[in-house]
């Protein structure tokens, strides 16, 4: 009952459930589900991912693409970014990060 007069839901903080979004999205078709990513240094979201009802996928939701001023990048070992479907690291940057990691080796 809680999201009976909620228009829009953002996820955050863990990865999204595929299970949970689809239980929402049955009880509550009209809902909007927006994934959202960004650790605590990005001050809030750095990607966002619209999931639509008919979308909800099986095993991982998507984490999007960035928002306004910020940016997402997955890079290799040397820091080159990696094509599509290539498993690498993801980078952030833009407005809101932090800098305060850069050679400090244990964070």
């Amino acid at each position: 009952e809680a999201f009976s007069t909620v228009r829009v839901v953002f996820t955050g903080g863990e990865p999204a459930s595929p299970t949970h979004i689809g239980r929402l999205y049955g009880l509550y078709p009209k809902l909007r589900i927006v994934n959202g990513y960004g650790p605590a240094e990005s001050l809030g979201f750095t990607t966002t991912h619209p999931v639509d009802a008919g979308d909800v996928p099986g095993s991982a939701v998507p984490i999007g693409r960035p928002v306004a001023n910020k940016y997402a990048y997955v890079l290799d070992g040397r820091l080159r970014p990696v094509p599509a479907g290539v498993i690498g690291e993801v980078y952030l940057a833009g407005d809101g990060l932090a800098h305060g990691y850069l050679a400090q080796p244990g964070t």
